[in-house]
């Protein structure tokens, strides 16, 4: 159950994430360049220091990571900065825990005999996704959710391609040495595509890249905060037999970050019922299939 240590640990960061730049609000694209170049700077000298995996396919998982992450994360902190809500970015949780259940089938041969064999943790199951597919149908009733979701289940599912695709490629026979490897590599690559993404809006002039106090703070407190949850992760998807149970621990984010909200007497327009009823049956999907 060393997993469950490491996913609590990660939720608290991903609390941390959202909300930061819900209060900064500082452009998203700048903001990834600069808290993942500090971090893969700051790495950068304990690199050539500690054992590389022989495996190629861990590099270009690494880089395929490194890609689709920095889409996620400037995508879930654009929804937190646009809608001032960052309980409403901290829904890919429980959409990224259905599809990675779903996406999970095709790597755990043994479940999917018993899915079949037992009508009814087949009907369960089922049961449980078309009650989560019913409360997002009516999230698009809200004009705020409804725009969100879109972003929200592409994040959701880079974040589902990502999360296999490193449970895949860590080495157990280096684990240590092979997330620091895999988070320096994800950082370095966000860096340079977020970089990329962040010159291109500049020069078509849709927003001016700043780097001010604020944006230093912004990216300084984001490359603690996101640091510490990279590595969280991925010890949490390495040691859990099923990457659907990591993010379920997750789950708890999104119904904090509603009560957060209410104490702070922050308005949450954006379908909060049908949200917590998709949480409530991702939360009943894991626990069935536990």
């Amino acid at each position: 159950m060393t997993w469950v240590f490491y996913s609590i640990i990660t939720a608290f960061t991903l609390v941390g994430s959202v909300e930061l730049n819900r209060r900064y609000k500082v452009d998203s694209y700048a903001l990834n360049t600069w808290r993942t170049l500090f971090m893969s700077m700051g790495m950068l000298p304990f690199i050539p220091f500690i054992a590389w995996p022989d495996n190629p396919n861990f590099y270009i998982g690494a880089f395929m990571i490194g890609l689709g992450s920095a889409a996620a994360m400037i995508g879930m902190q654009e929804l937190s900065a646009k809608y001032n809500n960052g309980r409403l970015a901290t829904l890919k949780v429980p959409i990224t825990t259905l599809l990675l259940f779903l996406c999970w089938f095709p790597f755990d041969h043994s479940y999917v005999q018993h899915f079949f064999d037992d009508n009814r943790h087949a009907i369960l199951v089922t049961l449980c996704l078309m009650t989560a597919s019913a409360a997002m149908w009516c999230m698009r009733k809200n004009k705020i959710a409804a725009a969100a979701l879109k972003v929200i289940i592409f994040v959701a599912l880079l974040n589902v391609s990502c999360t296999i695709i490193g449970k895949l490629i860590i080495p157990a026979e280096l684990l240590h040495e092979g997330i620091i490897l895999l988070t320096f590599i994800i950082m370095a690559t966000q860096a340079a595509f977020s970089g990329l993404l962040t010159y291109i809006r500049h020069n078509k002039g849709i927003k001016k890249a700043t780097f001010d106090k604020k944006m230093l703070h912004a990216s300084l407190m984001m490359m603690t905060i996101g640091g510490i949850g990279c590595f969280t992760s991925w010890y949490a998807v390495f040691y859990v037999p099923n990457p659907a149970y990591h993010t379920t621990v997750m789950m708890m984010v999104p119904p904090f970050m509603l009560l957060y909200h209410k104490v702070i007497g922050l308005e949450d327009k954006a379908s909060p019922i049908a949200s917590t009823v998709v949480v409530a049956a991702a939360i009943a999907l894991v626990w069935i299939t536990a």
